[in-house]
């Protein structure tokens, strides 16, 4: 087992969060990615990023720096931490033995189709990939999605649908609406966002969108969504 973590500004709080977490997995191997260049680190493990496309550049640097070969590749970001129940995610990631091989993630359908088809997605702080198919497929479309970052997504009605987003609700959207008043935020997320449901619909069409095959998913979702409810409370 291999993670992949990226993050920006991995500081002292972040890395002893980071080091709990692998406690869970002694046997594992990581690659952290640091995306802010005013952060310098003497761990081996800890490597510059680009930052050039946020997260999804850092997903690729992990994977072409990572120095082994392993059969389960797990790729996350730093909103483990703030955004998602680490202890359950920790307790459905010990038991990835017998996973069958393919993509998993943490799914979302949103509220919208494309080309006659639901717009099924995987939410892009992580990704599993079981066995080494899995992972050529996910870095070619991961490839296929960078290059393609500067450019909109544009279909019937996802102008409307993404507005709607943004803007947030009590139980949908965008938990940080008021950061879209700064013209270069909204910039990042929106082609954050294009670039999360363009790999989410090659994933689903490759592969299909697969939650863990765990009977913690549920709950650690549930206590996710709790969260996501909280930030929007404040």
């Amino acid at each position: 087992m291999h993670f992949i973590l990226v993050t920006f500004g991995f500081d002292d709080i972040k890395q002893v969060k980071w080091r709990n977490f692998l406690r869970a997995f002694p046997a594992a191997t990581y690659d952290v990615i640091e995306n802010n260049y005013e952060y310098e680190h003497t761990d081996k493990h800890v490597h510059s990023g680009s930052n050039a496309q946020f997260e999804f550049s850092g997903y690729l640097e992990g994977m072409e720096c990572a120095r082994v070969s392993t059969s389960m590749l797990i790729i996350l970001n730093d909103t483990l931490f703030s955004h998602h129940f680490t202890l359950g995610w920790q307790r459905i990631l010990q038991r990835t033995l017998g996973w069958k091989p393919g993509i998993y993630g943490d799914p979302r359908i949103e509220p919208i189709s494309w080309d006659g088809r639901p717009l099924r997605i995987y939410a892009s702080w992580m990704f599993v990939l079981s066995g080494f198919h899995a992972q050529i497929v996910f870095k070619s479309e991961l490839e296929k999605v960078i290059q393609s970052f500067q450019k909109p997504l544009q279909f019937q009605d996802y102008e409307a649908y993404m507005n709607r987003y943004l803007r947030g609700s009590w139980v949908r959207g965008y938990t940080q609406p008021t950061l879209m008043q700064n013209s270069r935020e909204k910039k990042r997320k929106m082609q954050c966002i294009h670039a999360e449901h363009r790999l989410g619909r090659a994933l689903d069409i490759l592969y299909g969108i697969r939650n863990p095959p765990s009977v913690w998913y549920p709950i650690v979702h549930l206590a996710d969504r709790a969260l996501s409810f909280w930030r929007r409370m404040h």
